[in-house]
Formats: structure tokens, C-alpha cells, sequence
């Protein structure tokens, strides 16, 4: 990482650099290089790692919302390109939200993935089941401002606007 890395970030890269050469094919400590990769902005990097630590480990909801949360960042860096990438934010976010239907994270992370995604009426849902799970957070008000943004979207709203994301991305992903 740069120079802007803190103290925190700088330890922990040195804590997985030191163990992932002995850890080889621990699911664990490849998560934890990506994580480190996530935090450290090099998203193409954290994705890579987060994959391979996924083959290993394929049940780990840890590692799905950590490279979903990648996913997301290389889509934002790559512009129109990174589509994809919001297409698998996605489809993990769902994996992790079935399986764990009370992970507010997740629910919240899906419901911005679908908007990223334009599949509105779903991102509905989601904000409606996020809001009753978790009616009175920091994040609540900004699910229902979501909700009321992506409503609009649906009932044609302003026709300029119809296909766009609801908000900016740096109100995006919970982490």
C-alpha cells in the first residue's frame, strides 16, 4: 500500500504478508490478503485473492460479502467496463442473504447491488424487508430515502433519471 495507509493497515500487511507464504491454500489467510488488498484500494488484486480464497472455502459468507464489497469497488473504478462485476456483487450478495436472512449487511449491500444491477422492483423488496428488520439505524433513514428514490424510479419518475442509481456511489456499501 502507499504512503496514506495507516499504522493499523500497515501491521496488518505485514501480519498476512509474514503468514500467507506459510499458510499456502488456507482459505483464511488468502481472505485475509484480500481484505487487506479491499482496504488498501487495489480492488482487481482483492478480487483475485477473494476468488481463489472462495474456491477453497465456497460455503464462507465472510469471504461472498468481502468480494462482493470488491465486486462493487472495481465496478465503480472501471466506469461502464465494470458491469459485470456489479452483476456478481449481486448474485453473492443473494447467496450470502438466503442463506442468512437477519445479515442486515447483506440485505443492505443486495439492495444497492440491485439498483446497480436496474432491477428495481427487487431492490424494492429489499429496502422493504431491511426497513422492518432494522427500522430505527443511522442506516434506516437511508434505506427509506433509497426506497423513496428507486419508488419514484418505478413509476416513471423523471424519464432522464429512470435508469440511473438512485444515489451517489459513496453512499453505497455497507462494510
Amino acid at each position: 500500500s502507499g504512503s496514506q495507509a495507516t499504522p493499523q493497515l500497515s501491521e496488518a500487511e505485514s501480519i498476512v504478508a509474514r503468514n500467507i507464504e506459510t499458510h499456502k491454500g488456507d482459505a483464511q489467510w488468502l481472505a485475509a490478503s484480500g481484505k487487506v488488498s479491499l482496504l488498501s484500494r487495489d480492488y482487481e488484486r482483492a478480487v483475485t485473492q477473494l476468488k481463489s480464497a472462495l474456491r477453497l472455502d465456497p460455503a464462507s459468507m465472510a469471504i461472498k460479502l468481502d468480494l462482493a464489497a470488491a465486486d462493487d469497488e472495481l465496478a465503480l473504478t472501471l466506469g461502464d467496463k465494470g458491469a459485470i462485476y456489479y452483476d456478481e456483487a449481486y448474485q453473492l450478495l443473494g447467496e450470502v442473504v438466503a442463506n442468512q436472512p437477519q445479515n442486515l449487511v447483506a440485505l443492505f449491500n443486495h439492495a444497492v447491488a440491485a439498483e446497480q444491477t436496474k432491477q428495481y422492483q427487487k431492490a424494492v423488496d429489499d429496502w422493504n424487508l431491511y426497513l422492518r428488520l432494522d427500522p430505527n439505524s443511522e442506516w434506516a433513514k437511508e434505506a427509506r430515502d433509497r426506497l423513496e428514490r428507486v419508488q419514484k424510479n418505478l413509476q416513471g419518475g423523471n424519464p432522464a433519471t429512470r435508469n440511473k442509481p438512485t444515489l451517489s456511489h459513496s453512499a453505497a456499501f455497507r462494510v
